[in-house]
């Protein structure tokens, strides 16, 4: 039962799955080549559709998602780990677009069956659960995003996995938590305890550090310090846009976070271009906060005059 790819397409997968944090569009090109040798090969196929997602390009996402779950459901697989990973990694999908109850019915979807295949003492099932976190958080449910993201650090521990990127995923997560209790602080102390975990693994230049890294910049636009904001946005934006992150959703944030720091210091003309980014990348992902973003863009044009 399954489907037992080339050797030379579960090479190329193995590669992709090495690069999908510090080279996002390299792990891309990898998994694309993998599909190309056998476009049956589901995890090739889901890992294609993650870092669609993870550069920004949902559409694609979508499309290789669903090449992944047919090819899982034809190999008698839609109850394997194999289909719980494809079902979280679209879960993660509709959190970009902002349409976190969707989000949250993939992510409950998918924790069932981990658990119903008796996986949860693994990294991919606390990432799982992470998710699961954030889509609860944007909807203001604090309770659920502080259990489900406690639980995800809980997984980690509990099978020694605190060295890891995943683990500083989850600290960086618990940041945000923490942001959004506006206990500031502490946010920050768990940002860069997740920065230095990721630089001790060699990852100062990947996806979570780039992210995190800006975070810090929208904690220090909550505590009103514009200046540090802007330091640690603009020079994070610039590690995203290496890394091929400047089509996602929180680079968009970042980017309106960015035009806000500017604002508040009274500098329309200089925050206008950020904010402009900020809505066409919303517009691009289809994200639900899309005319929140326009109408902030149409006040930055009339005070700037434009």
């Amino acid at each position: 039962k399954g489907h037992r790819p080339p050797v030379a397409a579960f090479e190329l997968y193995a590669k992709a799955v090495e690069k999908a944090e510090t080279s996002p569009r390299e792990a891309l090109a990898l998994a694309l080549r993998a599909v190309k040798l056998d476009p049956g090969y589901a995890g090739a196929l889901t890992l294609a559709g993650s870092m669609y997602t993870q550069i920004g390009d949902n559409t694609n996402a979508d499309r290789y998602f669903s090449m992944a779950g047919k090819a899982l459901r034809d190999s008698g697989l839609a109850d394997s780990p194999d289909y719980a990973m494809l079902i979280q990694n679209v879960s993660l999908t509709v959190w970009n677009r902002g349409d976190n109850r969707a989000s949250i019915d993939r992510g409950l979807e998918a924790l069932k069956l981990w658990e119903k295949l008796g996986r949860n003492d693994n990294s991919a099932y606390a990432m799982n659960l992470m998710v699961l976190g954030a889509a609860y958080r944007n909807m203001n449910d604090a309770a659920n995003d502080l259990k489900y993201t406690a639980r995800a650090r809980e997984v980690l521990r509990s099978i020694g996995l605190e060295r890891s990127s995943a683990y500083a995923w989850v600290l960086a997560n618990l940041g945000v938590t923490r942001l959004s209790a506006g206990q500031y602080d502490e946010a920050l102390a768990l940002n860069n305890e997740a920065l230095a975990l990721w630089s001790s693994l060699g990852m100062g230049r990947s996806s979570g550090y780039a992210i995190t890294y800006s975070q810090n910049g929208s904690v220090y636009y909550m505590k009103k310090d514009y200046t540090k904001a802007l330091k640690f946005l603009l020079e994070g934006m610039k590690m995203c846009a290496g890394l091929g992150l400047d089509q996602t959703v929180q680079y968009a944030y970042f980017s309106w976070n960015a035009a806000n720091s500017y604002w508040m210091q009274g500098k329309y003309c200089e925050g206008l271009p950020h904010m402009e980014r900020a809505v066409k990348v919303f517009r691009s992902l289809g994200s639900q906060v899309t005319a929140q973003a326009e109408k902030s863009l149409g006040d930055f044009k009339r005070q700037c005059g434009k």
